[in-house]
């Protein structure tokens, strides 16, 4: 599982959201990937990353979410 926190200073440059999302579609080609994307704010909202970071484990097999 990959959580990202993306911030407004970042995106705002072109060149970086285009890298972003390269990025974000290498890792959804992984059949075994998991990635939770949260805007920077979601940290000052308590509970929010947490929460839906246990939501997805929980939809994650067991054997699955203790590979190497």
């Amino acid at each position: 599982m990959l959580v990202e926190v993306d911030g407004r200073d970042v995106h705002s440059n072109p060149a970086a959201l285009f890298a972003d999302r390269d990025r974000q579609n290498a890792i959804a080609t992984r059949s075994d990937a998991i990635l939770l994307r949260f805007a920077g704010r979601d940290v000052l909202r308590g509970g929010i990353i947490p929460n839906q970071v246990r939501r997805a484990l929980a939809l994650v097999p067991r054997i699955r979410r203790w590979r190497a």
